[in-house]
């Protein structure tokens, strides 16, 4: 069996991709346009913290919204 050393894998999460970069950093950006917030990356975090960056940044994005719409 071959090792998948040195291969990244792309994760979907919330119709955001979540890609390794390097030493347990993501880069995530939204898979499709209209975006709702701009592709940025993180600080060295493990993938379930990368995920509840991505579930904090939509709630504080919903709540903008429905703020704004009150």
């Amino acid at each position: 069996m071959g090792s998948l050393q040195g291969h990244h894998v792309t994760v979907r999460y919330r119709k955001c991709l979540l890609i390794p970069v390097n030493n347990d950093v993501w880069l995530i950006r939204p898979e499709r346009s209209p975006m709702k917030f701009l592709p940025f990356r993180t600080s060295r975090c493990s993938l379930n913290d990368a995920k509840l960056l991505i579930d904090q940044l939509l709630a504080d994005i919903e709540a903008s919204v429905q703020q704004s719409a009150a």
